[in-house]
């Protein structure tokens, strides 16, 4: 075959979805970090997984217009940086095959070199050793073929794809150091190893199962039930101890451990601040009584809360009209209430292992009534997609704030005051900005496999916590692995400690945490969410 067509190029992007969707688990454990957020090749598959999905409904023979469609397709699913990076290949295959029918290999070759322009101009600061490296492989292997078959010169192209891929290690220390080959890399290859299956195959393949559904990242929420709740009410109160004895509170211990459980209490002279999670509050309540009054008393029902979150999720929210308008990206039912409470108005579920697409954003974007639009990622793997998002709005006005973590953003929002309504929304973010910069961020998670990095051996299993995005402290006792992380992170001047815990803390452990700082740091503040978030045992911010 000496050219190909629209009908062609169908078959071939469809039979790369279903290629990568089988190598995508092991693309995704091709992270350098050991934590439970390597999603490259879920991300690659995702955005693809779009692309064929769109071109499916093509039956055009112009490869123009099924490149248009690819194009337009990967643009609107793009999921993290690789999704991203994928995206603008497909951009790039697209404007070389303007106004073409077919292509030939002297058409290709200038289809690799357009891709190669364009996904290197969406990196700021393209770094070798990536993806990035592989697709301008591909195109200077390209400019060096003389082969007119199109499937032998694709296949050439791809056998030198795959000799600079086991060269990555030596281009970035981090992949030679964990032993792997670059995963954007990997997966990119993936794709073209079935975009030349489908070439071969004159039998346009069914899409797999997993790319017939068109997944948003607000679909990971309603996996979870409410029956997974145990105890439905977050209770909160604060204990005066005026009839206070040690043995009165040996029996309210053994009360809370035996109606609930994410028991966290604080304690000083006077008064104890309790948090538990209980389906008798009356009868904690009633306890506490023996031992003292009560005051700012607090009870939540989580299994409404979750509820509330679901339907939130399948209607259009009531939006106000208001000047700037704040969207967020988040995960866990608690993060989610909290930022509603510091004035967000769209909370985007996702985060690690649910990057949002650059569609989803689009159309959070589009709900909001205000005009203008501070927009909060919180994770270096979604920044790119917010940005793309941000390129395809034309009558709003959109910043990023370049958030990586959630602490960032809620510490943002918290010092925000949304009566500045007039101030220029340039200098509103450089304030939002400003405030971020201070505020230093510790993750408390779990080794998904073994590996060494920085010279750090890691078990599967050990916790981990991760520092300015380096991995800082590897251990097997949690509570040590984390208070160590806070040692890091207080730094002069610093007041407050605002602690998140996961949906797996343990209360115990956040007690153990809390006694830590009060002792080690007497006047600094502390603040103890509920975050719920999954994958970290704790979101820690100090500033």
């Amino acid at each position: 075959m000496n050219s190909i067509n629209g009908k062609d190029l169908r078959r071939m992007i469809i039979a790369g979805a279903n290629n990568l969707q089988r190598f995508k688990k092991d693309i995704d454990e091709l992270n350098v970090f050991p934590v439970p957020d390597g999603d490259t090749g879920s991300n690659m598959y995702m955005t693809i997984g779009t692309v064929a999905r769109e071109v499916k409904k093509c039956h055009s023979d112009s490869i123009e217009e099924v490149a248009k469609i690819a194009s337009q397709g990967a643009l609107r699913g793009a999921r993290g940086n690789s999704g991203v990076i994928l995206s603008q290949i497909f951009r790039g295959f697209y404007l070389a095959l303007k106004d073409k029918e077919e292509a030939k290999t002297e058409d290709l070759k200038a289809v690799l070199k357009s891709a190669t322009d364009v996904a290197y101009k969406a990196v700021m600061k393209p770094k070798e050793g990536t993806m990035l490296t592989i697709i301008r492989a591909l195109s200077e292997e390209a400019a060096k073929r003389e082969e007119k078959e199109v499937d032998v010169f694709l296949e050439k192209c791809i056998e030198y794809g795959y000799i600079v891929l086991d060269k990555t290690p030596d281009m970035l220390p981090v992949l030679k150091e964990a032993g792997v080959v670059d995963s954007g890399g990997k997966g990119l290859l993936t794709v073209f190893d079935g975009l030349l299956n489908g070439l071969r195959n004159s039998v346009e393949e069914e899409l797999s199962e997993d790319a017939k559904k068109d997944t948003t990242a607000g679909a990971a929420i309603s996996k979870f039930n409410t029956e997974d709740i145990l105890y439905s009410y977050c209770t909160e109160f604060i204990l005066n101890k005026e009839s206070f004895t040690n043995e009165k509170m040996i029996k309210f211990n053994g009360v809370l451990k035996r109606e609930g459980d994410s028991l966290v209490l604080v304690e000083d002279e006077d008064l104890i601040k309790v948090h538990v999670h209980t389906n008798h509050p009356g009868v904690v309540l009633e306890n506490a009584l023996t031992l003292g009054s009560l005051s700012n008393i607090k009870i939540e029902n989580m299994k409404e809360q979750h509820t509330s979150i679901l339907e939130d999720t399948k209607k259009e929210e009531v939006l106000e009209d208001k000047e700037v308008g704040i969207i967020v990206v988040s995960s866990g039912a608690g993060m989610r209430n909290l930022f509603k409470r510091a004035k967000a108005d769209i909370i985007i579920d996702g985060g690690q292992t649910m990057n949002p697409s650059t569609e989803d954003f689009v159309d959070a974007i589009n709900r909001l009534k205000a005009h203008k639009v501070l927009l909060f990622p919180n994770n270096k793997n979604i920044i790119m997609a917010a940005e793309q998002a941000k390129a395809l709005v034309e009558d709003k006005e959109v910043r990023v704030i370049k958030t990586t973590s959630v602490p960032e953003a809620m510490s943002a929002l918290i010092n925000y005051d949304d009566a500045e309504i007039d101030v220029d929304l340039n200098e509103l973010a450089r304030t939002m900005e400003e405030i971020v910069k201070k505020v230093k961020v510790a993750e408390i998670t779990f080794a998904v496999r073994d590996t060494k990095i920085n010279g750090k051996e890691i078990k599967k299993g050990n916790i981990l916590s991760i520092v300015e995005d380096k991995i800082e402290g590897v251990g097997t006792d949690l509570c040590s692995v984390t208070c160590t992380a806070i040692d890091k992170i207080v730094g002069d001047g610093a007041d407050i400690v605002s602690i998140y815990a996961g949906s797996d803390a343990k209360s115990d452990e956040s007690e153990k945490i809390v006694r830590y700082i009060e002792s080690k740091y007497p006047r600094m503040d502390i603040e103890l969410e509920n975050g719920g978030q999954p994958l970290y045992h704790y979101l820690i911010s100090c500033e």
